[in-house]
């Protein structure tokens, strides 16, 4: 896109050269705005103001953003300066004057009325979501749109949302939709269903609980765990709540398989265990376009077998009590995410290759 923008000075119309140069006919990506270059600064709620994209996500910060501005050209060292010596009430008078909104890409406003799921998917929100939320026209076309609207929040702490938790970051959401507009939309104009990652608590192998995202959970979201590992998602996951909770659940028939789960029960097999799941480690479902879960479910060993798993950190692992295989299967296949389910002894009996 790069090279095309130093030539033609459009980022819209580089998108679609883009896209046309490798034959991409559906699924195609549509730029929120007209694509005017714009330049994006913040201010934090003490009063500092954060000059540039980078340093508002590549840094974390110790108050909480409460603003931000779309500015037609970086201001020069010697303004930035002397801004920053004033109080914060001039320092948002100065940012509100320079402040531009940009205008809504025809041909997504179009897409837009046509649609029957809009989905504000999860990313860095101050960087990229929020700046393209103050679009002009884009909630009120929104608003227009019959439908169904899902706002997916983010799984965890970026250094742009550190000081945030998912229901602030859903209120924010609302005022940069609504900061355009001289008449507000409530909340549920822009929104049906708000997804919320509920980590799985039970997985004792899950690292950083205190980096996930916090919520209230008296709230109507809907709540799932969607997350393979950081970083990574289940690719159908999220795709078949929202479209049974979108009535369209014929389009769930139409998803390709993408995940298998691999259950392995395991009740004092000190001597195996690790075997087995270093080998999981080198199983490959390429071929067939899959990704892979393992989760490993003991029964209640005490030979040190649970010692042992917990070394394997990319796996799913939960520690039942007294439980005999049949429970420990039934237990993971409520746990699973799987599309395909494959179960696996953890005593060495079969080589990996025959799954």
């Amino acid at each position: 896109i790069s090279c095309f923008f130093l030539k033609y000075k459009n980022f819209n119309k580089s998108l679609e050269l883009v896209q046309d140069y490798l034959d991409i006919k559906k699924n195609k990506v549509y730029n929120v705005t007209n694509g005017k270059n714009l330049f994006l600064i913040a201010l934090l709620e003490n009063g500092d103001i954060i000059e540039d994209e980078e340093k508002l996500v590549g840094y974390s910060h110790k108050y909480k953003i409460e603003d931000i501005f779309l500015i037609k050209k970086k201001f020069s060292d010697k303004f930035l300066n002397n801004l920053k010596l004033k109080d914060k009430n001039y320092k948002i008078k100065i940012l509100k004057k320079f402040n531009i909104y940009p205008h809504l890409n025809n041909k997504l406003k179009k897409l837009l009325l046509k649609s029957d799921i809009i989905i504000y998917g999860p990313g860095t929100q101050f960087s990229s979501l929020f700046p393209s939320y103050l679009t002009k026209s884009l909630s009120n076309i929104i608003v227009k749109s019959k439908a169904k609207k899902f706002l997916i929040t983010n799984i965890y702490h970026d250094n742009d949302i550190v000081n945030e938790n998912a229901d602030s970051i859903i209120k924010k959401f609302n005022f940069f939709l609504n900061k355009v507009n001289k008449k507000k939309f409530s909340k549920d104009k822009f929104v049906n269903f708000y997804f919320v990652n509920k980590f799985d608590d039970d997985d004792i192998n899950l690292p950083q609980k205190k980096n996930y995202l916090t919520f209230n959970k008296n709230k109507n979201y809907t709540l799932l765990d969607w997350e393979k590992g950081k970083g990574l998602h289940y690719p159908n996951w999220l795709a078949k709540s929202i479209f049974k909770l979108a009535k369209r659940s014929q389009l769930i028939n139409s998803l390709k398989k993408s995940v298998i789960t691999i259950l392995v029960p395991c009740l004092n097999e000190k001597k195996t265990i690790s075997k087995v799941l270093n080998s999981l480690k080198n199983l490959k479902f390429e071929d067939l376009n899959l990704v892979i879960e393992i989760i490993v479910i003991d029964g209640g060993s005490t030979d040190g077998s649970i010692e042992i798993i917990k070394k394997f950190k990319d796996y799913k692992f939960y520690s039942l009590k007294n439980a005999k295989k049949g429970e420990a299967l039934k237990y993971g296949i409520k746990k699973s995410k799987g599309d395909i389910i494959a179960f696996f002894p953890s005593d060495n009996e079969y080589e990996v290759s025959d799954i």
